[in-house]
């Protein structure tokens, strides 16, 4: 359905070693930092522009699951099919499920044997794709209020956080989206499980309702 999530660490270090950690398991382009500016040394490769900024928020709120009505030759439903976590064509629709690289998007092309709608229309696809991502943001303290995107489903909390901040952080998971409820995303805490942050938990849960809080400790 093409969900988004909200890696939240301790302090901009944190997500430093988050993005660097992630980046080795997925495409680098699946998620950015994003903190107040610094000048510290080995954490200010990770400063964005305000334009940069604004940029990343408008790719994040937008669908990375596209589809569109295709018909494809055999040689495009081969490599589709051998793909099967990043692309599905069903019903003469192919949709982009996953991971499409810009070389993935010229391999589709090239199959297309010179069938310029199809080609067309995978070149659209790949845009839309590309200009929907990151699908992750690492962040410890911006976007962590005000910052309204349905389409945020998870947020994975590696940072204390108390009253009305942790109020605050958690409802950015608890906007509904059109095809889903509130109470199927989550929030998965790495967190201490101190008596008092637990109660704030529990009356947090309460007050949102429904959503499911996780401690993945």
């Amino acid at each position: 359905m093409g969900f988004k999530a909200f890696m939240v660490g301790v302090d901009r270090e944190a997500c430093k070693l988050y993005k660097q950690a992630l980046d080795k398991y997925l495409p680098s382009e699946y998620s950015t930092v994003v903190y107040s500016r610094t000048t510290a040394a080995g954490l200010r490769e990770y400063n964005l522009t305000d334009a940069e900024e604004k940029e990343v928020r408008k790719a994040f709120i937008k669908k990375s699951v596209v589809s569109a009505k295709i018909s494809l030759s055999d040689a495009v439903i081969d490599f589709i099919e051998s793909r099967p976590k990043d692309f599905n064509y069903d019903n003469k629709t192919l949709t982009f499920t996953g991971y499409c690289s810009a070389e993935d998007a010229q391999t589709l092309e090239s199959l297309c044997g010179g069938d310029a709608d199809a080609v067309t229309k995978i070149r659209q696809l790949y845009e839309n794709h590309r200009k929907a991502l990151p699908k992750i943001l690492i962040v410890t303290e911006k976007l962590l209020t005000g910052f309204d995107a349905p389409i945020l489903y998870c947020m994975y909390l590696d940072k204390p956080m108390r009253d009305h901040v942790l109020l605050q952080g958690i409802a950015r998971v608890n906007r509904p989206l059109q095809f889903t409820l509130s109470s199927s995303k989550q929030l998965l805490s790495w967190i201490s499980t101190k008596p008092k942050l637990s109660t704030l938990f529990i009356a947090t849960s309460l007050i949102i309702g429904g959503m499911r809080v996780r401690k993945l400790i």
